[in-house]
């Protein structure tokens, strides 16, 4: 059995021992992404929020410091996204959904610009399709652009 350390700085050391494993570039760039450490402020949440994320820690195996009207939460960047989502999180988290997702959406890709609606596929230079994220108030979806 052999074992090595794999830089933490960076997702491209996970990146490249799956690709060089024969993942798939997407994949396994997704995959890096989400094995990441994220460490989030919370700011301005309620007492009830509070209490719901502390609880939500602990099923999804995350750290959580907390105090009043504020919470310090870390884990694997694939622990913390279901906290983004509606079926996943209970009715208590569900105000925080909005600025998460906008969190999230940022850190997961920040090099990438923003397709915004209307842009036309005659104004991007890739061949492929591209997945991004446009927010809407309290509703993010996913947009393919081709």
């Amino acid at each position: 059995m052999k074992a090595s350390a794999l830089a933490a700085h960076t997702p491209e050391a996970v990146r490249a021992a799956l690709a060089a494993r024969g993942w798939d570039a997407d994949p396994a760039r997704f995959a890096a992404i989400g094995m990441q450490s994220v460490v989030l402020l919370l700011e301005d949440i309620t007492e009830t929020e509070r209490e719901a994320l502390v609880r939500w820690s602990t099923r999804a195996g995350s750290d959580v410091l907390t105090g009043e009207g504020w919470a310090v939460v870390a884990a694997a960047a694939s622990r913390l996204a279901p906290l983004g989502r509606h079926d996943r999180t209970t009715a208590d988290l569900e105000g925080l959904i909005p600025e998460l997702v906008r969190v999230f959406s940022a850190w997961a890709d920040p090099a990438r610009e923003l397709v915004f609606v209307g842009l036309t596929a005659g104004l991007i230079d890739e061949a492929r399709s591209i997945l991004r994220w446009h927010q809407f108030s309290d509703l993010a979806q996913a947009c393919v652009v081709y």
